[in-house]
């Protein structure tokens, strides 16, 4: 039994060093340094038992907001160029947390710099601000829409285009989580062709037609010609056209009589791989 005052201080619930709440022990500190631990307590308060130092712990703690995210690393793959691709990511309160922001940058390690128009982010309803308790979620929606290929490094592997969200909470000063997300944008799964006429008909018997093949694309989301073109055209009874080179890029059609004149162009690729189909278009062709 010690002296009476130390009994009256232990009936009253004062405990020595006691571990806040949260599990986590404050660092040691020197005899008389309250710099490290801040319980509220004044240390003028405090009771000099020997070289000890007993402090009144509040037993008070302010929640810790805390999220996690599924997935992780949001990684879109190769998507279609022109075209978007949706990726739903869920934000899971691992303790009680008011989300307060929901920001896209331009990657996880530049979170001062605006992400590319090629990401986008649908937020959940409810919102600009979202109070989750432990154990609840929320969805949100994450888009991507390669406006181009991507390059290749030394190794053959797209580079890629990054993204992050960075989530705000309150209480919690800078971004309290970041999930990166990244995608590269790939061509069609075979040559598509595609033919241009700048000169709108209808056209006359024996005009030559321009008719031009480069805006089709060879495993690209941007126009890259072709590595070789056949052309094709079908004319009504009675009549005949013909072009001036059916291998041409950009050939000239002929006609002999009026009537509507179907032109089909098929590309192939360097590997001789052809358009999933081919490209069609109506000319119509009138008498002088």
């Amino acid at each position: 039994m010690g002296p009476w005052w130390l009994v009256g201080l232990m009936a009253a619930g004062l405990t020595a060093c006691s571990e806040p709440a949260g599990g986590t022990t404050p660092d040691a500190s020197p005899p008389g340094d309250t710099s490290s631990t801040d319980t509220g307590f004044d240390a003028a308060e405090a009771v000099d038992v020997g070289a000890e130092v007993q402090q009144a712990d509040t037993g008070v703690s302010e929640p810790i907001p805390c999220l996690t995210a599924t997935p992780t690393n949001a990684q879109f793959g190769g998507k279609l160029c022109f075209n978007t691709a949706t990726l739903d990511l869920t934000l899971t309160a691992c303790g009680p947390t008011t989300v307060t922001g929901l920001e896209l940058t331009r990657s996880p390690e530049a979170l001062d710099q605006e992400a590319s128009d090629e990401f986008g982010i649908v937020p959940p309803a409810g919102g600009p601000m979202w109070t989750l308790a432990t154990g609840e979620a929320l969805t949100l929606q994450l888009s991507y829409s390669p406006d181009g290929n991507n390059a290749r490094d030394t190794d053959g592997k797209p580079v890629m285009d990054t993204a992050g969200l960075a989530v705000s909470a309150e209480g919690v000063s800078g971004p309290l989580l970041v999930v990166p997300f990244s995608g590269f944008g790939v061509g069609e799964a075979c040559p598509v062709a595609v033919i241009q006429i700048d000169v709108p008909g209808p056209y006359t018997v024996g005009e030559p037609i321009a008719l031009d093949g480069t805006q089709s694309r060879i495993l690209s989301c941007l126009p890259t010609g072709a590595a070789a073109y056949e052309w094709f055209v079908t004319a009504p009874a009675g009549a005949s056209a013909v072009f001036d080179d059916t291998a041409a890029a950009k050939p000239t059609l002929t006609t002999d009589s009026p009537g509507m004149y179907q032109v089909r162009l098929r590309i192939f690729d360097d590997f001789n791989v052809q358009s999933c189909q081919d490209a069609e278009v109506l000319l119509e062709v009138v008498a002088r």
